[in-house]
């Protein structure tokens, strides 16, 4: 297994789907989020048992998100900006379950930019429902848990926009916000001398890394089935990255199968 810890905690930019993470990298961001885990200020390469500290606590990160069985998140939106949208949204929890996977009618019509990452046009959401449709619905599913996504910061922009664009709360009734795309980065352990951190992936890398089957990436309910592969990958403690699984198992337990 490896470990890679972003220095700057949580997701430490709003990385457009579709996008490569590194490329986007200097988009400002939060400096803190729940369930962050360390964090890293130098702009060196961390030594190796600070290393196998962060990975360590990635493991664990997402061993808890099992145990409490949190809420796995996905968006497809209009674009990237403060005036995107939610145009698909779905929502797993820690067993598969599908809890929720639908269309969102926005109010504008998706930018052929967008229509082309995700393949989501507007005749496919002419008979969706709007925001003010499934909003109670997502509330509903939602509250009290913990919601993790793959770029959680994105996600929960997104979110938050389109509830203000409509008058509704969007995140209030949840319990907290985990990113599993900074877990990873911190369980990974690609180190970028160009950035001086450690680097983020992909979710169709780290599911190739991890041996997760991917299918029908970026579309919401296919990219939370990935993300949930990579959660368990890691909570399983398989190995990638630059530093052994055996090192690892050296401080925590290996998950029971």
């Amino acid at each position: 297994m490896s470990a890679r810890r972003d220095h700057d905690g949580f997701v430490q930019a709003l990385i457009p789907k579709g996008s490569d993470p590194e490329a986007l990298a200097s988009k400002p961001a939060p400096t803190s989020a729940p369930n962050a885990g360390p964090a890293i200020t130098s702009h060196q390469r961390p030594a190796g048992d600070a290393v196998l500290e962060l990975a360590c606590a990635a493991v664990q990160r997402a061993r808890d998100w099992i145990a409490i069985n949190a809420l796995i998140l996905d968006t497809e939106t209009t674009g990237l900006g403060e005036d995107a949208e939610v145009v698909e949204l779905a929502v797993i929890d820690c067993t598969g379950a599908v809890l929720l996977d639908t269309l969102v009618r926005p109010s504008a019509p998706i930018p052929a930019e967008a229509a082309a990452i995700s393949g989501i046009t507007d005749a496919m959401l002419e008979g969706a429902p709007t925001w003010t449709e499934i909003a109670d619905t997502f509330r509903a599913l939602s509250a009290g848990r913990t919601l993790v996504a793959y770029n959680a910061a994105f996600d929960t922009r997104v979110l938050e926009q389109t509830g203000r664009r409509y008058a509704l709360p969007a995140l209030d009734q949840i319990a907290g916000v985990g990113c599993a795309m900074q877990a990873y980065a911190d369980f990974y352990g690609e180190w970028s001398e160009e950035r001086g951190r450690f680097r983020w992936q992909k979710l169709s890398a780290a599911a190739r890394q991890m041996g997760v089957p991917v299918e029908g990436a970026h579309r919401a309910l296919a990219d939370c089935i990935s993300t949930l592969g990579v959660i368990r990958s890691m909570a399983d403690d398989r190995g990638a990255g630059d530093m052994s699984s055996a090192a690892v198992a050296t401080v925590l337990p290996v998950s029971p199968s």
